[in-house]
């Protein structure tokens, strides 16, 4: 236990050391604020070091995107969707996969459906990351999901229209 302590207290000397750290830290509680600071201690590493900052790679662009995903949900668990959402448009920018943007996109559409916006702007939108989805899920052979998404914006435009927009 003595290590572990000392390794999350230790500075870290790379983006995959920070990320260790702030994993273990972040699992010690369930309290999203811990996660939170604990994440942000990770992207702060990369954002104060050269060589994280300067030299994008597929294992740094997924550190980062883990951190900014596990940010914005313990935002949201705190009910901070407006944080959150600034935290996945983030995290989307990193993913490097469909599978990591599926992930990010749907949270964002769960998160805009009960955003505190007035209806109009949560209905722009959630047709903004409808367009977004449908082509992952095409590429994906997902055609379940398209056809529910596709539903989805029927029921939009439909509210929309009613709303005079």
């Amino acid at each position: 236990m003595m290590s572990v302590e000392r390794g999350i207290n230790s500075s870290p000397i790379s983006i995959v050391q920070a990320y260790k750290q702030a994993y273990e830290l972040a699992n010690q509680t369930s309290e999203p604020d811990r996660t939170i600071q604990a994440y942000a201690k990770m992207i702060d590493f990369c954002a104060n070091t050269e060589s994280c900052r300067w030299n994008p790679s597929i294992k740094r662009n997924t550190l980062l995107y883990w951190a900014h995903n596990n940010i914005a949900k313990a935002l949201k668990e705190k009910n901070q969707p407006m944080e959150a959402l600034r935290y996945w448009q983030k995290a989307i920018y990193l993913s490097g996969d469909n599978q990591q943007k599926i992930c990010v996109w749907e949270q964002m559409l769960e998160t805009w459906g009960t955003a505190p916006v007035c209806i109009i702007r949560r209905c722009k939108e959630i047709i903004k990351i409808i367009g977004q989805l449908i082509p992952i899920y095409v590429q994906e052979g997902q055609q379940y999901e398209v056809v529910r998404l596709k539903k989805l914006k029927e029921k939009i435009f439909e509210l929309l229209k009613k709303a005079g927009n």
